[in-house]
């Protein structure tokens, strides 16, 4: 089972409850969270400035749908903070490939993977869901954004949602 709680621990910048509103601090650091599971270890997770907060009680389906994962071969598609690619580590895949259209997304993953002590995730470099998924996995999770995706130097869409959900199928 997910929970959300406060963390503190003198880390730069503000820290608030997982799913409060960003707050802009040092460091890209705009919120903060520790994620626990009941019987296994807890998780912080930390939002930079061009990333979007997990959802708790989405991440909280998935995760809790994933079950155990020893020795599998993971796939986070568009992997934002990296929370189900840190989890599906902490649950024991053998190797997590997290991949996003946003450089900064991909750095977060990367950070929360380290600062959660797993060494498995894997972040090969920007892509879109598919690109740089290469070989065989047991397991694909995607949490959609509900929120649309723009590049700021022309003002054009990078994601749309309902499109993106139906390039699975």
């Amino acid at each position: 089972m997910l929970h959300g709680g406060g963390v503190g621990g003198g880390r730069k910048g503000s820290v608030v409850q997982p799913g409060a509103p960003d707050l802009m601090v040092p460091d890209r650091l705009v919120d903060a969270g520790v994620f626990r599971y009941e019987d296994e270890p807890q998780m912080i997770i930390r939002v930079y400035e061009n990333t979007y907060p997990p959802t708790r009680e989405l991440t909280k389906i998935v995760v809790d749908a994933m079950g155990d994962l020893t020795g599998k071969r993971v796939v986070d598609a568009g992997c934002g903070t990296g929370v189900l690619s840190v989890a599906a580590a902490l649950k024991g895949a053998s190797r997590v490939l997290a991949v996003d259209s946003k450089g900064d997304c991909l750095s977060c993953a990367r950070d929360n993977a380290l600062a959660n002590g797993v060494d498995n995730v894997v972040a090969p470099g920007l892509s879109d869901l598919f690109r740089q998924v290469g070989g065989k996995h047991n397991l694909f999770v995607f949490t959609p954004s509900p929120y649309p995706g723009y590049d700021k130097a022309s003002k054009t869409p990078q994601y749309q949602p309902v499109e993106t959900v139906r390039r699975f199928f």
